[in-house]
């Protein structure tokens, strides 16, 4: 009885132990492998090569969002409130809607999101100039086939999809600090 009640309770903190660790650490495993491709041996296959494939253009573009959003005076802190405030459902709106429709250019993109995401963290108008400016269609098609290709919304919980935002945020961040001050 006492060897049962043992291992039990050794399988109860082991699956404890996973769980904990999964919820810290897994964001900032694949926030790494987006931003340094590190890690990515400890994905599972599927996820790693993809990530590998688009962790060029990904990097590239969030580089100049978030330097523009730093012109555009949004500091990192409201960035990141800003993932905070949204929410999944208007995610996946904004993504059934753009499924449904032929996108015809950017813009009408930006505003479909704009119209369904509130957030009070600051002025998503304030980032029209610079999506237009570095985002194309073809990235917008892409990240849709993304998407649906690995079934997004249902394999990553809200909470997880949130800590990976945040930390590639504050990995970007440290990396455009270095930039600046490597230039100056």
């Amino acid at each position: 009885m006492k060897k049962t009640l043992l291992i039990f309770t050794l399988t109860l903190l082991i699956g404890i132990s996973a769980y904990v660790a999964y919820k810290k650490f897994y964001p900032k495993i694949v926030a790494q492998a987006v931003v340094d491709k590190k890690y990515l041996n400890l994905l599972p296959k599927k996820y790693s090569e993809k990530l590998t494939t688009i962790s060029d253009t990904v990097n590239s573009k969030l580089d100049k969002v978030i330097t523009s959003t730093a012109t555009e005076g949004i500091e990192l802190k409201q960035l990141e409130n800003a993932v905070l405030e949204i929410k999944k459902e208007d995610v996946e709106l904004i993504y059934q809607k753009l499924r449904k429709t032929n996108i015809k250019s950017v813009e009408q993109v930006f505003d479909t999101i704009t119209n369904n995401i509130k957030i009070k963290s600051f002025n998503l108008e304030s980032l029209r100039e610079p999506f237009l400016h570095h985002v194309e269609k073809k990235h917008i098609k892409k990240g849709m086939k993304y998407i649906e290709m690995h079934d997004l919304f249902n394999t990553i919980d809200e909470e997880s999809a949130r800590q990976i935002a945040l930390q590639i945020l504050k990995q970007k961040e440290s990396k455009i600090k270095k930039k600046l001050e490597e230039t100056n």
